[in-house]
C-alpha cells in the first residue's frame, strides 16, 4: 500500500505504522499500558517488536502455522 502512496517506491512499514493505521487511539493506550504495568527493561524489548517491519509477523506466524499444519508424509504400511 505504502508504495502505491509513493509512486512505487519500495517502502517497508513497521508493525506500530501498521497498527496506528489501523487504530491509532489503541496502539498510544498499549504503549502506556507498557510503560506503567511492565519492569523497566520489558517496555523497551515489546517497542523493539514493534520497530520490526510487519511482514515479520505474519512471516513468522506463516512459518509456524506451515510447520505444525504441514504436509504430513504418510507412514509406509
Amino acid at each position: 500500500m505504502t508504495s502505491l502512496e509513493k509512486g512505487g517506491q519500495v517502502t517497508v512499514r513497521s508493525i506500530d505504522q501498521v497498527w496506528s493505521l489501523l487504530n491509532p487511539a489503541s496502539v498510544t493506550s498499549f504503549k502506556a499500558w507498557l510503560g506503567h504495568s511492565l519492569p523497566s527493561p520489558l517496555p523497551g524489548w515489546f517497542y523493539a517488536v514493534l520497530a520490526l517491519p510487519a511482514w515479520a509477523l505474519t512471516g513468522v506466524l506463516g512459518v509456524v502455522l506451515a510447520f505444525l499444519f504441514g504436509r504430513h508424509v504418510p507412514e509406509p504400511a
